[in-house]
Order: structure tokens, then C-alpha cells, then sequence
């Protein structure tokens, strides 16, 4: 009977450290492949961001505010070449580049008030790229570049400006006050805003 015990008391302590010693692999196992999985997300690189208008970087401030004042004007018959006057239209190109950017984007362009100047938006249009623009806001136009087009080289888009100083008869005395002025120049406040698009339905304004 004493025999009995003792082989009982040594098969009992056998299979306890056995339990012992697979619950400790087990625990360790469970560790290391958390452990594994946790390394394989801290480790992923951050997409990268990188965005030129005009060719000016302008990563590291997505909203920019910009005074467009180079415009290629279209000369009228009636007007010195050189000058600017009533009947002349203008134009100003907007290169948006999203070079080697790792996320599709979307981007507001949004004309600033010009109520002062004696010109008007003709027309605001892409000329190039692949994106299409939608009118979102009163004075707000919105466009997506997406990260398939991004990837193939072909997300590189030109937006074109065309504004009109209208011959109107109405405002000759306030248009002959302007032509006076020395060095006067027409300029356009354009506020250009990205960041990544998630998805969200553009609504047509």
C-alpha cells in the first residue's frame, strides 16, 4: 500500500510539472506571436505626403494662401501691347503635383473677394490631369486626385484661371480712375487647401 502511494505521489508530481511546463510554452508561444504582430505594425512606414503647386513645395503647409498677380493677358486690338485696360482677358495656370504622395487626395481651390476690382471669373477649368472639378462652394471648386492615378504618373493636374476686365460703358468714370493709377495691377486672393481623401461624396454646390 506504502508502494502504491509513493508511485501515486511521483506520477501526480510528473504530471503536474508536465501541465506546468506546457502552460509556461504556451504562455511564452502566445507572447512571442503578440510580440511579432505588434513589431509588424509599430514597423510599417508612414505614407508619405509630398505636394508642389506651381512647383513650390508645400507639403509641410497644405493650406496656402496666394496673391495671383502674373497673368498671361490676352491683348485687345483696342489696348497698348503691355498694358491692361477694359477688353482684356488674363489667364493664370495652377499646377497641383502629388509626386511620389502614398494616399489619394482631395484639394478645395477658393477664389477670394474681387468685389474692389473691375475684373471677373470667366472661367475656372482643368487643362490637364485626370481629376475632374466640381463646384462645391459660391466661390469654392473641389477636385480629387486619386491614388491609383497618383501611382501611374498621371495625377498631375493644371487648373486654369481666365478673368475678363469687361468694356462696359456703365463703369467707364470708376475704369478711367483705375487706368490713371500708377503700376496698378490686377490680382486675384486664391486660398488652395489638401488632405486625404477618405471616401466622402462630393456635393455639387
Amino acid at each position: 500500500m506504502n508502494f502504491d502511494k509513493k508511485m501515486l505521489k511521483k506520477i501526480l508530481i510528473v504530471i503536474t510539472i508536465a501541465i506546468l511546463l506546457f502552460t509556461i510554452y504556451k504562455i511564452v508561444t502566445t507572447y512571442s506571436l503578440l510580440q511579432s504582430q505588434m513589431n509588424g505594425t509599430v514597423e510599417q512606414s508612414i505614407a508619405k505626403w509630398n505636394i508642389e503647386l506651381n512647383k513650390v513645395d508645400i507639403t509641410n503647409g497644405i493650406s496656402k494662401q496666394i496673391e495671383i498677380k502674373d497673368f498671361s493677358f490676352v491683348q485687345d486690338s483696342n489696348v497698348k501691347e503691355g498694358k491692361i485696360a477694359p477688353g482684356v482677358c488674363g489667364m493664370i495656370d495652377l499646377t497641383i503635383d502629388p509626386k511620389d504622395t502614398d494616399v489619394s487626395v482631395i484639394y478645395d481651390i477658393t477664389l477670394g473677394d474681387i468685389a474692389d476690382q473691375p475684373i471677373s471669373i470667366e472661367s475656372i477649368e482643368i487643362i490637364s490631369g485626370t481629376s475632374d472639378l466640381v463646384k462645391t462652394g459660391e466661390n469654392t471648386y473641389t477636385g480629387i486626385m486619386s491614388l491609383s492615378n497618383i501611382n501611374n504618373n498621371t495625377a498631375k493636374t493644371t487648373i486654369r484661371i481666365t478673368v475678363l476686365w469687361a468694356n462696359d460703358d456703365n463703369n467707364n468714370e470708376n475704369d478711367t480712375k483705375i487706368g490713371t493709377q500708377s503700376g496698378y495691377t490686377l490680382d486675384v486672393p486664391i486660398e488652395f487647401s489638401a488632405r486625404q481623401y477618405l471616401g466622402e461624396t462630393i456635393t455639387e454646390y
